[in-house]
């Protein structure tokens, strides 16, 4: 497949890129000084969600599926992205993460002190995405560019060129023509030292996506004085109160998690935890768990593992079995090998070689925190089914433990706006808190729009100013309701 790069939001050619990546100092520091307009972002935004949801961009479509995608995941990828691009859902993001429609505005902490403070972007934020999730790429491009930042993308060639696409197709929307400054995209191999070295030279913070090893790789390449901003492999799991065992249709939900994208997702559970101290139960309720899991795994398309992936399912399967001589832990597993059960009698959390392998263990309440604390800093999700009355125990226990977010069954793929990312706001961490403090000078204004000339809108400029009687001989719509 032709590589595709997208340097200051146009295409250059294979042959170019050398030469065009030695030109990129010079561009930066002309650009560097150029401030970012949020609402060009929005409309920009905006324009693309409505374009992808009328299918005026079907390079995006076959590109997924160029990438190995089926054509319902293609549009199901679609859809998360446009559901991103939503102007609401950006302002709301916005707003959350930086707190204020005006963050980037240095404005007055308090009336009693001469003291403003702002949020700024680092500079230019280098984006490493890893191969495993096409949505990754173009997802920390927006939040990058919604942080002030200039965004280059290192993309990874297992994506193909969807992220290029979706970023020219943004850029192409902008009626400002001012993204564009803020928007490179590069597909590089890691083998191309000299070229990366260019990359990571301008980086002031580097957005590092992959597991331990890839971005201790990142860390040794980076910039001394670079801001390096680690998204990192987590492991969740589903947690089931005593009190909801027997409720099918949390069980399903529990096997829904598990099955759709073969547990691919951070949050997608790799144990299913029972709150018991019986082994007996354990079991039983593993061998009620696996004619839920073999109905729903029936459902959906399953996904063929490579060699490596099932040479793993297969070790981790045959120690699970070999445990059963010592009554240390139980197999079960589909007579079609396309989902299997690892009951372990041990608490402990370990991680799944994914692909409907679910691991389920007991695990009292009183034991969440001392259980899981040697994964604290790996934990992510955990999908929680109790009573009322036994929420607050658990959810704090599992908080406790290290958990940064708790979802429903069923639900551990959704997200809201402005929902925090493994426990941190992302544009504050793609950003820098800045701060003023001239005592005098400063005396009589809130904030610093008070000093600037301000822009009257283009679509209220020409519009007649309305005069007191205009405004009483206006006509009121007959149609209109009004009520109390």
């Amino acid at each position: 497949m032709e590589k595709l790069h997208l340097f200051r939001g146009k295409w250059i050619s294979e042959a170019n890129l050398e030469k065009s990546l030695k030109e990129l100092p010079e561009i930066l520091k002309t650009d560097l000084s150029v401030k970012f307009d949020i609402n060009s972002l929005f409309n920009a935004a905006s324009g693309l969600e409505k374009k992808i949801k009328s299918g005026k961009v079907p390079e995006l479509n076959k590109s997924l599926v160029n990438y190995g995608q089926t054509e319902v995941e293609a549009t199901e990828t679609l859809n998360i992205i446009s559901r991103f691009l939503n102007i609401d859902f950006l302002k709301t993001k916005y707003t959350r993460e930086l707190g204020s429609t005006e963050p980037t505005v240095l404005k007055r902490i308090s009336f009693k002190v001469d003291i403003f403070e702002a949020w700024a972007p680092l500079g230019v934020l280098l984006h490493i995405v890893a191969g495993n999730a096409p949505t990754v790429a173009p997802l920390s491009m927006l939040e990058g560019m919604m942080s002030g930042n200039i965004n280059i993308l290192k993309n990874s060639s297992k994506n193909s060129n969807f992220p290029q696409l979706f970023l020219k197709a943004l850029v192409d929307e902008d009626k400002s023509k001012t993204l564009k400054k803020f928007v490179y995209a590069f597909q590089i191999s890691s083998k191309h030292k000299e070229l990366l070295s260019l990359l990571y030279s301008h980086a002031n913070g580097i957005a590092a996506w992959g597991g331990e090893e890839s971005i201790e790789s990142i860390k040794s390449d980076a910039p001394k004085n670079a801001r390096i901003i680690e998204w990192g492999h987590k492991i969740s799991f589903s947690y089931l109160a005593n009190s909801q065992k027997n409720n099918k249709d949390i069980l399903q939900k529990i096997a829904w998690d598990i099955c759709i994208i073969e547990q691919q997702a951070c949050s997608s559970p790799q144990c299913l935890y029972i709150e018991t101290d019986d082994k007996e139960e354990l079991v039983s309720f593993a061998n009620e768990f696996a004619t839920i899991l073999t109905k729903v795994s029936k459902e959906i398309v399953p996904k063929t593992p490579n060699l490596q992936e099932a040479a793993e399912i297969t070790t981790i399967a045959s120690l699970v079995k070999t445990g059963e001589a010592l009554s240390e832990s139980k197999l079960i597993e589909d007579k079609n090998n396309s989902w299997r059960i690892l009951v372990d009698y041990k608490s402990g959390l370990r991680p799944s070689p994914l692909y409907r392998t679910i691991w389920i263990k007991a695990l009292p309440v009183n034991q969440i925190v001392k259980t899981l604390e040697p994964l604290r800093t790996y934990l992510q999700t955990a999908s929680l089914f109790c009573n009322i009355n036994e929420l607050a125990s658990i959810s704090e226990a599992l908080i406790q433990a290290g958990v940064t977010r708790i979802m429903s069954p069923g639900s551990v793929l959704d997200d809201y706006s402005g929902q925090p990312h493994d426990g941190v706001y992302a544009l504050q961490r793609y950003s820098r808190r800045v701060s003023l403090k001239l005592p005098g000078i400063t005396n009589n204004i809130s904030d610093f729009t008070e000093l600037s000339t301000n822009t009257i809108p283009d679509e209220i400029k020409n519009h007649p100013v309305t005069t007191k009687e205009d405004f009483l001989n206006r006509e009121i719509d007959d149609n209109l309701i009004f009520s109390l």
